[in-house]
């Protein structure tokens, strides 16, 4: 299927959270790969589905010794985790020196990623350059997302940040990604976000624009572990299913060789609930889910008062 990198270039744009959203809402079977170099949070903000804290051993990290031969996309689920709210993911390693000492797995992880069949993957990469030991995972991706605030700094760094990557980004057979930009924005039709689009649009011939995000820190929430009612209705959700039509788009032509984008199914009425998939056994990776559920079902969602 497709491979999706997300990054930033400097501070904390929401660049996790923009992944998390995005596996949250994906019509497709998915799995999310937390490769920040930095050391992952994604086991850090969520428990898994069945209330347990996440396995940080279970992961990257056991992945290690396989790092040294040609790993097979099949072996990737038998290191992910379910995390609260349904979601599949690989759990990062847990310090910035071992991503130095893992340099093997990059290259396998990227190869075994570029030939998953079954599933899309979202791999969320942290802050990127073109000397980071993970940037094999960029060059083999359909999509890279540079995740930024429409400010002066976060503009300005996107940009030179881009800039520097390009050369970078051509792999060893040619390959070069589709690059792209999702803006997170207090007003994410302002003019502050249409302003940061089209400067780097100028200045960076042939980047997108996939998404503008609502910098909804409410809404939110419910990536940093908290119950939130109704998280479907929030801000970020609305604007994030936006953002999910457009890499879901832009994946499948760079699959297709730059051919139509193959149909995308309409979401359902904001009141419509998907029926649930039948939950996975504790622990272990969960079946992959169907085009439509818009993840509406697979959001956590606040405890009723009283529930146990």
């Amino acid at each position: 299927m497709g491979v999706i990198a997300f990054l930033s270039a400097k501070g904390s744009p929401g660049t996790t959270t923009t992944a998390l959203l995005a596996a949250a809402l994906w019509p497709e079977p998915v799995l999310l790969v937390d490769a920040d170099t930095e050391g992952g949070d994604v086991a850090l903000r969520l428990r898994r589905a069945d209330g347990a804290p996440v396995d940080r051993s279970r992961g990257l990290l056991s992945l290690l010794p396989l790092a040294r031969r040609e790993m097979q996309p099949a072996t990737l689920p038998e290191h992910a985790q379910v995390l609260r709210g349904g979601v599949e993911a690989i759990a990062g390693l847990s310090a910035p020196g071992q991503a130095g000492a893992a340099s093997h797995l990059w290259t396998n992880l990227a190869d075994a990623f570029a030939r998953t069949a079954d599933r899309d993957v979202l791999v969320d990469c942290g802050r990127v350059s073109h000397q980071s030991v993970h940037l094999p995972l960029l060059q083999r991706a359909d999509v890279v997302v540079c995740v930024l605030r429409p400010d002066v700094s976060g503009v300005v760094h996107a940009r030179d940040r881009l800039a520097g990557l390009q050369p970078s980004l051509v792999g060893p057979d040619g390959h070069r990604p589709r690059v792209g930009l999702v803006l997170v924005a207090e007003r994410p039709s302002g003019r502050d976000a249409e302003g940061a689009a089209g400067v780097l649009s100028r200045d960076l011939p042939g980047l997108d624009v996939f998404g503008r995000l609502a910098h909804d820190p409410a809404g939110a929430a419910v990536f940093e572990g908290f119950e939130v009612s109704r998280p479907e209705r929030t801000l970020l959700v609305r604007s994030g299913r936006a953002m999910v039509d457009e890499l879901v788009a832009a994946v499948r032509r760079e699959r297709r060789g730059q051919g139509p984008a193959l149909p995308h199914p309409e979401p359902g009425t904001d009141g419509q609930e998907a029926t649930p998939a039948a939950p996975a056994p504790a622990g272990h990776a969960a079946p992959g889910r169907r085009a439509g559920s818009r993840g509406r079902s697979l959001l956590p969602r606040r405890t009723p008062t009283g529930a146990t």
